[in-house]
């Protein structure tokens, strides 16, 4: 195995450590959602923006050992510096990254659905607190302007 693959190697590895620190960071990101535990949820998306900053500054420097090697920075010069270690190594730890990947992507996908049921779920609270049914319904005023309004009962006035 070559010098750069050696580094390239070692880029994937710390990826893939990263990727471990993201999902760690959306597990409790989860838990803090299922609990509505707000307090902690600054804490959660600051992990969060962290593990994805390290992430960035990763790929950054995968790209310029691409460069560096002569490869192209996109899926075909990747694919072919990936395919010049015979070894296999490379291939591997990619794989391991891009199941990582796949895992926070699926843990992110989970964790929007709570949450937009946990805003779907305050939104009814809300209505249901100042008097209103949640139906929105547009309706227009004296002077021809249209307002929303949200199930309440409206008088004409001509």
């Amino acid at each position: 195995m070559s010098d750069i693959h050696e580094q390239f190697q070692g880029l994937l590895q710390q990826e893939t450590e990263e990727v471990s620190h993201l999902l760690e960071a959306l597990n409790r990101e989860h838990e803090v959602l299922l609990h509505r535990e707000t307090d902690a949820i600054g804490i959660v998306v600051a992990e969060k923006e962290k593990a994805l900053g390290h992430l960035n500054q990763l790929a950054a420097q995968r790209v310029i050992l691409l460069q560096e090697a002569g490869y192209s920075d996109d899926k075909d010069g990747f694919s072919a510096f990936i395919n010049s270690d015979e070894s296999g190594q490379l291939a591997e730890k990619w794989l391991a990254l891009e199941e990582g990947l796949r895992a926070c992507q699926q843990q992110n996908q989970l964790n929007g659905m709570l949450l937009e049921s946990s805003r779907q779920q305050t939104e009814k609270l809300l209505s249901i607190i100042v008097g209103r049914d949640g139906q929105k319904t547009e309706l227009y005023d004296q002077k021809g302007a249209s307002r929303a309004t949200y199930g309440q009962k409206t008088s004409i006035k001509v």
